[in-house]
């Protein structure tokens, strides 16, 4: 079976956004007088949903007053994403774009495109993935969501992704999942490729 598809998360593959997230979050957090150290933020990020990550620093937060924290890090997001940087991987892009379907499944909003247009890198992908589009990872919606806008079937798809969240969604869609990071090398990841697109061509 050839490799006809590539997934790739947004943030920690695509993006080097921890400090611009971490920042927003703790920005949203003082507007409604709650105080917390980036660090402490740091420590959540790890692909889980801001609703999570909220949760995780105030146990105690109601969900209403978490909805509202939510709505300020949604407005916050523009704000804050000349802080974002693209990552090395981003080289690979064009030419990837010419050889193979791309899809970004992220765990972001409506701030998913926005992100891979600020990085100047939207017009590679044939498809964004949001949570608007299905259960966030680790649940396996999205990267199923994905391949069906491809319209490729799982063993003709691998998935890169930058945690244990990303890796899950991948295994529970029958998507082989491979974890890179923001400091993977284009050369690397390009190795990685076609390694993968080999042993899928029985080379």
């Amino acid at each position: 079976m050839a490799l006809k598809a590539i997934l790739f998360d947004l943030d920690g593959v695509l993006a080097d956004s921890r400090r611009s997230a971490a920042k927003n979050i703790v920005i949203s957090l003082a507007a409604f007088g709650y105080k917390v150290k980036m660090g402490d933020v740091y420590a959540h990020l790890t692909g889980i949903t801001t609703r999570h990550i909220i949760w995780a620093l105030f146990p105690k937060m109601g969900e209403e007053e978490c909805k509202k924290v939510r709505h300020q890090v949604a407005r916050n997001d523009p704000r804050v994403w000349k802080m974002i940087k693209r990552t090395k991987i981003c080289a690979l892009l064009p030419k990837l774009a010419k050889k193979y379907k791309l899809a970004v499944v992220t765990n972001r909003r409506t701030s998913g495109i926005g992100v891979a247009r600020h990085l100047g890198i939207a017009k590679y992908f044939m498809a964004v993935v949001t949570i608007l589009d299905g259960k966030p990872k680790p649940a396996k919606d999205m990267v199923e969501f994905a391949l069906r806008k491809l319209r490729v079937k799982k063993s003709e798809a691998i998935f890169f992704g930058d945690n244990d969240i990303d890796m899950l969604a991948g295994k529970r869609a029958g998507v082989r999942s491979i974890r890179v990071d923001e400091k993977t090398a284009a050369k690397e990841m390009a190795r990685i490729i076609e390694k993968e697109s080999g042993m899928m061509r029985g080379d």
